[in-house]
């Protein structure tokens, strides 16, 4: 069960995570004003599972539970729980997950090394909108020095990889489309020395970094709306 060696890319979020950088922008319906930005802590924590067989095929991956609590609405704490999956024979990855507000997806992507030569994120993730607004969001950002990021994506109607929304949902707040990139990289940070605060010490840490976008129109006659979320997250455990 605690066997990281087939997990592949996921190998490295396995532990627990804290992040105080989260930068929400919410859009509001028509007429109600400018959208809704705020900041927000979290802990995600990852926990291998043992593989799962569907016939030949075998995958491979970890259970997580992501909680934050915003500081606009700190008694509306977000929940998200569900699995992310590696399928080593075609490079698949699948997160699953569910949001208690009445919302599941599935999304479905892949690998991109941005310091080799190769596959880069595909169109098709780009040529959506949520898919080019994180990728702009992790260009701005990423000093491009990581092995890889993770790319993932889902579609509402997708025969696939999709989005399931409760009728109350869908009638006022329709949830069509889902991106996110996901960066790990190793990092170094200046801490106190606690046998000589005079001086400091160099330790090396993990660090998560996400950007995502959900794709969600007010009514059907409306123009699509983005919210987007983004975090930077330093592995404790």
């Amino acid at each position: 069960m605690n066997d990281l060696s087939n997990l592949g890319p996921l190998a490295d979020l396995v532990g627990v995570w804290y992040g105080n950088e989260g930068k929400d922008v919410f859009p509001t319906p028509p007429n109600s004003g400018p959208e809704i930005k705020s900041s927000y802590v979290e802990t995600m924590t990852f926990s291998p599972i043992a593989p799962v067989q569907n016939g030949p095929q075998t995958l491979y991956g970890v259970r997580y539970l992501t909680e934050l609590i915003g500081d606009a609405f700190i008694q509306q704490q977000h929940q998200e729980t569900g699995y992310l999956l590696w399928n080593p024979e075609n490079k698949e990855l699948i997160k699953t997950f569910a949001i208690p507000r009445g919302e599941v997806l599935m999304a479905s992507g892949g690998l991109y090394f941005p310091l080799e030569p190769g596959p880069v994120i595909p169109p098709t993730f780009l040529e959506t909108e949520a898919g080019k607004m994180v990728n702009t969001s992790y260009q701005a950002t990423s000093n491009n020095t990581t092995n890889f990021i993770m790319y993932l994506s889902a579609s509402a109607g997708s025969k696939n990889y999709g989005i399931l929304n409760t009728p109350y949902l869908d009638q006022y707040f329709d949830i069509n489309s889902f991106a996110q990139i996901i960066e790990i990289n190793t990092i170094e940070q200046q801490q106190p020395n606690v046998y000589d605060p005079s001086k400091t010490i160099i330790v090396k840490r993990k660090q998560l970094c996400y950007f995502e976008a959900s794709g969600l129109k007010y009514g059907s006659n409306l123009p699509e709306e983005f919210h987007t979320d983004s975090n930077t997250l330093w592995k404790q455990v």
